[in-house]
């Protein structure tokens, strides 16, 4: 698409031009555990309805590199399939807490997994996630710094613009679950912005 692609780092320093970035996934979650309780947090939304459980997810959120509280984002649950069975819908809410802190309550107990989305960052995965009911451990999740991409989908022939593409992306040579995966639709121009990408080839 030459000149058509653009890609542009949201709020993070500009790369060395006379260097490659190094690919960046989703950082690991050792030692990233806390055992303090849950501040307060505005739950915004959620979608589909909750499961009605007595388990609760708790955590923080916060910039890996300044260390300082993420304050909106969006969390995706879902309880892992048995092999070759279809993924279930996620549980979906957005949260706004100055801290980064939430609590997400009412939840069945056994094993899900988290996928953590904010404006800017990467995407942070949690993939054995275990709620139990007397659990009050609150679980620090570092995001790192993302690029936003921006382009249009056009037909090749013709060049005009095609409306309703699906456009998500994997970083090369890795292999990607994608239980949920950040992606974008074109609109009726064509374009799209992703938000959310590693550094490096992707």
């Amino acid at each position: 698409l030459g000149r058509q692609w653009i890609s542009t780092p949201r709020s993070a320093p500009e790369p060395d031009l006379g260097s490659t970035l190094s690919p960046a996934g989703p950082p690991s979650l050792n030692g990233a555990s806390t055992a303090v309780e849950a501040g307060n947090s505005s739950a915004v939304t959620t979608s589909p309805a909750e499961t009605s459980g007595a388990a609760a997810f708790r955590g923080r959120i916060i910039d890996a590199a300044t260390q300082q509280p993420v304050p909106e984002f969006e969390i995706h649950l879902t309880r892992r399939p048995p092999d070759d069975a279809p993924i279930p819908k996620p549980l979906s809410k957005t949260f706004r807490s100055a801290s980064g802190r939430f609590a997400w309550t009412g939840l069945a107990e056994g094993t899900w997994r988290a996928a953590i989305n904010a404006p800017g960052y990467q995407q942070f995965n949690l993939d054995a996630l275990d709620l139990k009911r007397s659990a009050t451990r609150e679980i620090a999740m570092p995001l790192r710094r993302g690029y936003e991409l921006r382009g249009r989908v056009v037909e090749l022939g013709s060049g005009a613009a095609l409306v309703g593409a699906f456009v998500t992306f994997q970083p090369f040579g890795t292999a990607v679950d994608f239980w949920h995966q950040q992606s974008a639709k074109s609109q009726a121009d064509g374009s799209f912005s992703l938000d959310g990408i590693p550094g490096g080839d992707v």
